[in-house]
């Protein structure tokens, strides 16, 4: 956090924009409409390459587990 909030301040000296997302990506998206979600992010104003970005993570999303030598695929 010190070395994001570090970041965060130089760029505001410089005039830069800067935008944060923090995602907790096992429980954000996991029981809610996701089109109803982008819709709330645009009226938010959230810009539409961050959630084009957001979408990305949960399209085709594949995930793998190893445990005890044994991979599940889900």
């Amino acid at each position: 956090m010190h070395t994001l909030k570090t970041a965060l301040t130089l760029r505001h000296q410089h005039s830069l924009d800067s935008h944060v997302l923090f995602i907790d990506l096992v429980k954000a998206f996991d029981m809610v409409n996701h089109d109803m979600m982008w819709l709330i992010l645009g009226k938010f104003r959230i810009p539409n390459n961050t959630i084009e970005v957001i979408k990305k993570l949960y399209a085709d999303c594949l995930i793998e587990i190893m445990v005890e030598g044994i991979k599940k695929t889900g």
